[in-house]
């Protein structure tokens, strides 16, 4: 077995377009009528799901533009917890929104997602960042591939439940 050879810049945008693109197979196989319809073997529905993980790409996008920018951080209410903390709350601030927002925004979390990774420098992602408040210093690729790439293929079994005979 060869070693894996090290990621490289164009590996994380192509890592990221690809399980984007398995994420929007599986959401778009899902009728907009039955976007809030509980997923089988829980209560969280596809819009549920599509706003937790927007979520996580906004959170994201939005460190590596302050980085880009050099803004300072900008902390939120869920910042320290956990993300058993963080996902009920995430649920609950947009449980009222309809599907076209919720939609809209995952499209856009995704774009600044994708424009601020294109946008930083090989050295900027594979440097460890020191983030304020965070415990020990980040490494980009690994927040990547845990809160996003990696992420998605959690819910698209989820979502592919919804329909058991396809």
């Amino acid at each position: 077995m060869q070693p894996e050879r090290p990621l490289t810049k164009p590996d994380l945008p192509r890592q990221l377009s690809a399980a984007r693109a398995a994420f929007n197979t599986a959401i778009s196989s899902v009728p907009l009528a039955r976007f809030s319809d509980p997923l089988p073997g829980g209560d969280w529905s596809t819009k549920d799901t599509l706003t937790h993980l927007t979520f996580y790409e906004r959170q994201l996008a939005e460190r590596l533009w302050e980085q880009l920018e050099h803004r300072p951080r900008t902390f939120v209410d869920t910042d320290f917890m956990t993300w058993q903390e963080q996902n009920p709350i995430i649920r609950e601030r947009h449980k009222h929104d309809s599907i076209q927002t919720v939609l809209q925004e995952s499209r856009s979390a995704f774009e600044s997602l994708w424009s601020a990774l294109n946008a930083l420098s090989e050295a900027d992602l594979f440097r460890p960042q020191i983030w304020e408040g965070a415990p020990e210093p980040v490494f980009i690729p690994d927040v990547l591939r845990d809160d996003v790439t990696d992420h998605y293929p959690e819910h698209i079994e989820n979502i592919r439940r919804l329909f058991p005979d396809d």
